[in-house]
């Protein structure tokens, strides 16, 4: 059964001091991590900055659950299974980082928003372009997880989609079968 096996990057397999910048028409300004970010509902005259996330991630840091998770999928699946869909508009600094740990240098798919659809289109795309039978994601997003399971469970059955919620519990990650 041929098995795509999807990684969200940011708080996913790595935790960084990457900030999201959101201002306020009344002069109050808040910077929220990708986690923080994740549960925050703009108002509509916000003005968000991610340029944070166009660069190398600060302090970069593996969350060694998930990154285990990585390697073993990349020997079980094989490279061209198993990919990285962020939010982020830019796949360099992540293909750095991938590099500098020593990752696999897996595809990464960065679709540029935030928008919990675009990573389920994406995902949907690669499902029905490739015959994918079966998929596994990795995501800190419940959000981005329920968009990415509406679109691809018609494609590939119930029965043939897991998703892990990874989630920071004290110092450490916990992955929870969503």
């Amino acid at each position: 059964m041929k098995t795509l096996v999807i990684f969200d990057f940011d708080d996913t397999l790595f935790e960084s001091q990457s900030k999201i910048v959101v201002k306020s028409p009344r002069g109050v300004t808040k910077y929220l991590s990708s986690g923080e970010y994740a549960s925050y509902t703009p108002e509509h005259d916000d003005e968000l900055d991610f340029s944070q996330f166009e660069e190398y991630p600060p302090n970069p840091r593996p969350i060694v659950k998930t990154v285990k998770k990585l390697r073993h999928a990349v020997l079980k699946y094989g490279l061209e299974n198993v990919i990285i869909l962020t939010a982020r508009r830019q796949s360099k600094p992540i293909s750095e980082v991938l590099q500098n740990f020593e990752l696999p240098q897996i595809f990464i798919a960065a679709v540029g928003s935030s928008e919990p659809n675009v990573k389920a289109n994406y995902a949907a795309m690669t499902v029905e372009e490739e015959g994918y039978e079966n998929v596994i994601v990795y995501e800190d997003n419940v959000r981005n997880i329920a968009a990415i399971k509406n679109a691809v469970l018609p494609l590939v059955g119930n029965r043939n989609f897991t998703a892990y919620n990874v989630r920071q519990q004290n110092d450490d990650h916990i992955l929870v079968r969503h």
